[in-house]
């Protein structure tokens, strides 16, 4: 129940006929599950897909830096391992291992967040929240 004055943007009518494009294109549609996949493919495309385009080159880097570093680790494993150096090996296996793990905690971060930013890409999130003290009563308006 509402106690207070009806305001007129509150009885705003549309007609159907006469409505914008730009209205349109401002309610997105995005596929969660397509941006999850897409980040799993590729490192950044589901949080470039949801149009986070800062978030997309932060996650994307990461994942680069930690696929360059499996890389660069193994190349010097290998050396080691032809130069008869076990504990460097071992000392290089253990790090390329470290940044698999990295990368696999990075990729499933980047799938969840994906997800989830699509998920909630649409959610409402309206300016009148207000709170107060009528008649005595506490009263909170959410407007959904």
């Amino acid at each position: 129940m509402y106690y207070g004055r009806k305001m007129e943007s509150d009885s705003v009518h549309i007609d159907s006929a006469r409505v914008d494009s730009a209205a349109i294109r401002q309610v997105r549609i995005r596929s969660p599950k397509g941006a999850m996949w897409r980040s799993l493919l590729f490192p950044g495309w589901g949080q470039l897909y949801n149009g986070r385009y800062i978030k997309s080159i932060i996650i994307g880097g990461t994942e680069a830096a930690f696929i360059y570093g499996i890389y660069i680790q193994e190349k010097r494993r290998q050396e080691a391992k032809d130069m008869g150096y076990e504990d460097g090996e071992k000392f290089y296996l253990k790090d390329r291992k470290k940044f698999t793990w990295w990368l696999t905690g990075t990729l499933i971060y980047s799938a969840l967040d994906a997800y989830i930013d699509a998920q909630l890409m649409n959610f409402d999130v309206s300016e009148d929240l207000s709170a107060g003290v009528s008649g005595g009563l506490l009263f909170i308006r959410i407007n959904f």
